[in-house]
């Protein structure tokens, strides 16, 4: 049987805590998740995230003072060979993409240009980010590498791949895969 790649999210391997990461002192909290003590008025979202009470007031939404957008897609391929893998940037879509000021979509050649850079982490272990490689542009080069140099793991397994990019705006979109290496 030769190499696999799986895109399927790797969560067997998620370690991360509750609140590890999330800003906020564990205290506040019982073993059930309800508040003790601390402040009022916010809402957790899946990944521990905080909004505050006063921006889902429906004034501000009615306002237009609030945006919820769609996510972006990104799309790779992950390429294995013995112990090495290499991942290539694929595609990359922003959605509503008419709210892009004209002057920025005028500039708009191809999905690549909506990239500022992206990164992968080779060993992502469902808590930190651990930039494993990067390309970026810069001032002097605006040629972004679309394809990864060679990573080499130390030996067969399965492991779990982050692909990050950070568009033009400074969103970033982040995707997983397993990597099985045999």
């Amino acid at each position: 049987m030769g190499n696999v790649v799986n895109s399927e999210i790797c969560r067997s391997r998620r370690t991360a805590t509750l609140w590890r990461g999330s800003g906020v002192s564990p205290e506040l909290f019982d073993t059930s998740g309800r508040q003790i003590k601390g402040w009022a008025n916010k809402l957790i979202w899946g990944d521990n995230l905080y909004v505050m009470g006063s921006l889902l007031e429906q004034q501000a939404v009615d306002k237009g003072d609030i945006h919820f957008y769609e996510l972006a897609y990104l799309e790779a391929q992950i390429a294995v060979q013995g112990c090495r893998a290499t991942a290539t940037l694929s595609d990359f879509v922003i959605p509503n993409d008419e709210l892009i000021p004209p002057d920025v979509r005028a500039k708009i050649a191809k999905w690549s240009d909506y990239v500022n850079y992206w990164a992968v982490d080779w060993d992502f272990q469902s808590d930190a980010f651990i930039n494993g490689w990067t390309s970026y542009r810069t001032r002097r080069s605006r040629a972004l590498q679309l394809t990864s140099e060679p990573h080499e793991y130390p030996g067969p397994g399965a492991y779990c791949l982050l692909v990050k990019v950070i568009d033009i705006f400074g969103n970033d979109t982040s995707q997983v895969f397993v990597v099985e290496v045999v």
